[in-house]
């Protein structure tokens, strides 16, 4: 995964890849863990691609839930966050995907250039 940090609400968390520090528990029984409190995401380096990416999505969607203080308010039982988080995450991965798989379709690189600039215009 080349994706290194992310920009969550203001927050820039680090994204890690590698499963050196990790303990061997977590490593069998998760795909990836948000750790709030020093803002970085690990991501299961054992995971294929897209479930690296799918992976990424759902632990920023966790971070979200920190950032915007839903965590905080009990608001939300933990088995919701994580329907809701997984919902999401499943919904961006997907549109990215789609959207990728239109712009691969342009030979010409100022085509991709100009569709991508008319998006974050």
């Amino acid at each position: 995964m080349d994706i290194k940090r992310v920009n969550v609400l203001g927050q820039i968390y680090k994204v890690k890849s590698d499963n050196k520090k990790v303990p061997q528990d977590i490593i069998d029984s998760q795909y990836g863990h948000c750790d709030r409190d020093s803002s970085y995401i690990w991501i299961n380096e054992k995971l294929s691609n897209e479930q690296k990416y799918r992976t990424l999505f759902h632990e920023m969607g966790h971070s979200v839930v920190y950032r915007n203080g839903v965590a905080f308010s009990g608001a939300i039982p933990m088995e919701l966050e994580e329907i809701l988080v997984e919902t999401f995450a499943s919904m961006q991965y997907e549109f990215l995907r789609d959207l990728i798989k239109g712009l691969m379709k342009y030979e010409d690189i100022d085509d991709i250039k100009d569709r991508l600039s008319s998006i974050i215009r």
